[in-house]
């Protein structure tokens, strides 16, 4: 039997599912699996990107440490240019952690202290070298196959042999790591999902000392969100109507529908009395919404926009930001 919960106690308390592995071994697929089911989405490395935007504290330890040669002509830090010199120089890449990690920790922490979520689903491909670990209830670790790994980032990323090779060499994991449950994720996305299934069931029959397991969180969503199942039934015709709204994946090729959806990170949300759907995406401080105008009157779009903007405060959104219609 497995004793969830233990772990540093956090002010509003809620239950933390660690993620983590590998550089391509989806990680950000599972934490947005997990989303759809009403799980709340954090992802350690969107934090880092936004602690590096011009002004924040990231971007003026980075420039003071490193220098002024990384921004760009608008003053903006080449992250792209930053990174490939750190990952080349282990010393760099230590001072660079060195300043990132606690900032990053700290801001992780703070939202779990403010978010009114039950459930947080924390993507951290550091977790296990960083203090993050020390705030999950249940760890879960992603794994790949090499030839899945390396065909996905090279599709994906546009990365060769050689970066590949240099990114893989840098992303050391501790030989014994405390995981709680392992997703293996070389094959269909559909599968994730199942795994993701029999996992939550697992700790349904296994936790002791924290009930919340026993809820369902998608019971507590504000809005309602299409899960695999739902995304593959809905009809062909909408199909292709939604899918001129879901933003375009680079290197996917032929993608399918549930592909778009889930791969762009994006969720569906079916709109009371009406066929139509809201589009939006979540990026932990605003909300963002695409959604059709076919039959949609005004009294069910102004409820699904009411709905969804409860949701995204319940995830710690500080706005709904609809951007077309």
């Amino acid at each position: 039997m497995k004793v969830y919960g233990n772990r540093e106690s956090i002010v509003n308390d809620p239950f933390v599912i660690g993620i983590s592995g590998s550089i391509g071994s989806g990680k950000s697929l599972v934490r947005h699996l997990l989303a759809m089911r009403g799980i709340m989405p954090l992802d350690a490395d969107e934090l880092t990107h936004f602690l590096l935007a011009k002004g924040k504290a990231g971007y003026q330890q980075v420039v003071q440490v490193f220098g002024e040669s990384y921004l760009d002509e608008s003053g903006n830090l080449d992250r792209a240019r930053l990174g490939m010199d750190v990952f080349r120089d282990p010393r760099s890449l230590q001072k660079l952690e060195s300043i990132l990690h606690p900032l990053v920790s700290q801001t992780v922490r703070a939202i779990l202290q403010q978010t009114a979520s039950p459930f947080v689903a924390l993507e951290a491909i550091k977790l296990y070298s960083s203090d993050l670990l020390q705030v999950c209830d249940s760890r879960w670790f992603v794994t790949v196959t090499t030839a899945a790994q390396k065909e996905r980032l090279k599709r994906t990323r546009s990365m060769d042999e050689e970066a590949i090779h240099e990114r893989l060499h840098q992303q050391q994991f501790p030989k014994e790591m405390s995981v709680d449950h392992y997703i293996e994720n070389s094959c269909h996305l559909n599968d994730a999902a199942k795994q993701i299934d029999i996992i939550w069931e697992e700790m349904k029959q296994e936790t002791t000392g924290m009930g919340k397991v026993d809820e369902d969180p998608a019971a507590i969503l504000s809005i309602p969100i299409l899960g695999v199942d739902a995304i593959e039934a809905v009809n062909p015709e909408i199909q292709r109507d939604l899918m001129k709204n879901l933003p375009v994946l680079p290197m996917m090729g032929d993608d399918t529908f549930l592909q778009r959806v889930i791969l762009s990170r994006t969720f569906l949300s079916p709109c009371t009395n009406s066929h139509d759907f809201l589009i939006w995406q979540f990026d932990h401080f605003n909300t963002h919404v695409q959604f059709l105008r076919t039959d949609m009157d005004h009294e069910n779009l102004q409820q699904g926009l009411e709905r969804l903007e409860n949701q995204s405060v319940m995830w710690g959104g500080n706005c709904v930001v609809v951007e077309a219609g």
